[in-house]
């Protein structure tokens, strides 16, 4: 992995819209709000704008106690809501009534929306986009979505991938590949502190003793926590427990089975306002999703120390690096999964060394520092600096 060594731009007279077609506390919302916040310490100018519902003004609360002005706004709409034309001149509106130069748009799909990007170029704004995930709503044919792709490339400065894996989909989906940037997502490193297990565990309530296995994650079918709870239920032998922070249509189902298969060995706690203490508080980190196209739940972790087990999916094997900061799985191998769970309970050295090396890898990569450096470049037209992340496909038949 390599990084230019560039000199720092600065972010002082910028004034920049971030607009975050998405709502609640997941991987995207997470990751404008550390961009957002880092931008207003380097003295940037900061807008963030929402879409109007419940979810979405419960985000802007939190953002708004970050320091970080923020507004729910009607002509913004959600990633996975139909767009049309005649929703073009709402959103130009909103945007010619900012000050800002460059508009930042967010969204948790696969594609640029070209309505929203017309909005922002007619209202004279330099536009940047952000994509976050390599599903999204895309019902149109395979022609059309790569020639409305086309067409909106050419409106943009930049289009931003967050991994290596995602800009291919990009490209394949008609993205011309010299408008695609690659911009990891950031995490704001974390102190070391004294013995904290002892003491997360204390205040969230969790058995002191227990080999703790965590989840943060939105509870939905891709998330694929059934999985993991069905992998722990057959290691019988071993008093894994299992503690899950995340919220979605999934969990009322996730827990009913949990408390079958995980009687008394399980612990839901929603959208846990200490996440820290979670991470302090667990052992490693596993989740089985199904797809990612970066993971930034990964990257979290292993700011705390945290060894991951993972299937080998999307980017995710750009933010585990197999073998040195925890354990990839051929997809749906749940057999392999769970003796890669198993591997890291037996081998204390081996937890030990690949937590560790995955803190050691998080700080030089994965930081809101570092992703920020990059998001500046572009949005002052230059390159971000980043050469890529090496990813590493090949996956052991067994971990």
């Amino acid at each position: 992995m390599q990084y230019n060594q560039t000199s720092p731009v600065s972010a002082e007279t910028l004034n920049l819209l971030l607009l975050c077609a998405g709502s609640g506390v997941g991987g995207m919302e997470q990751t404008v709000r550390r961009l957002a916040s880092e931008l207003i310490q380097q003295r940037a100018s900061v807008q963030v704008i929402l879409p109007e519902c419940e979810d979405a003004r419960q985000t802007a609360t939190l953002f708004q106690g970050d320091g970080i002005p923020t507004e729910c706004h009607s002509s913004l709409t959600h990633a996975f809501g139909k767009r049309r034309l005649k929703g073009v001149l709402p959103l130009a509106r909103k945007l010619c009534a900012s000050s800002a130069s460059v508009v930042n748009f967010h969204y948790g799909m696969n594609f640029p929306p070209l309505n929203d990007i017309l909005a922002s170029r007619s209202a004279g704004k330099q536009c940047v986009v952000s994509l976050h995930s390599g599903g999204g709503a895309d019902p149109l044919p395979p022609w059309e979505r790569r020639l409305k792709n086309r067409i909106a490339a050419t409106f943009c400065t930049a289009i931003i991938a967050v991994s290596e894996y995602q800009a291919g989909e990009m490209v394949q989906h008609g993205i011309p590949p010299q408008k695609i940037k690659v911009i990891p997502n950031g995490v704001t490193p974390v102190l070391e502190t004294p013995d904290p297990r002892k003491n997360a565990r204390e205040r969230l309530g969790l058995p002191i003793d227990a080999f703790i296995v965590c989840v943060v994650a939105r509870l939905t079918v891709p998330k694929n926590v059934s999985a993991l709870i069905s992998v722990l239920a057959e290691q019988s032998e071993i008093p894994f427990y299992l503690a899950i922070a995340g919220d979605g249509p999934e969990r009322a189902i996730l827990e009913a089975e949990a408390n079958i298969r995980l009687p008394g060995r399980h612990r839901f706690f929603g959208n846990l306002q200490d996440i820290t203490a979670l991470y302090e508080a667990s052992d490693i980190f596993a989740l089985p999703s199904r797809e990612e196209s970066f993971g930034l739940v990964f990257a979290e972790a292993a700011h705390f120390g945290l060894p991951c087990v993972a299937f080998s999916v999307g980017g995710v094997p750009e933010t585990i690096h197999h073998g040195l900061t925890g354990l990839l799985t051929p997809l749906d191998d749940l057999r392999s999964f769970g003796i890669a769970l198993r591997c890291l309970y037996f081998d204390d050295s081996l937890r030990k060394r690949y937590g560790t090396e995955a803190r050691l890898r998080a700080q030089s990569i994965f930081t809101t520092q570092l992703m920020t450096e990059r998001y500046l470049r572009v949005y002052r037209g230059a390159k971000p600096g980043y050469h890529g992340i090496h990813r590493r496909n090949a996956t052991p038949k067994n971990a």
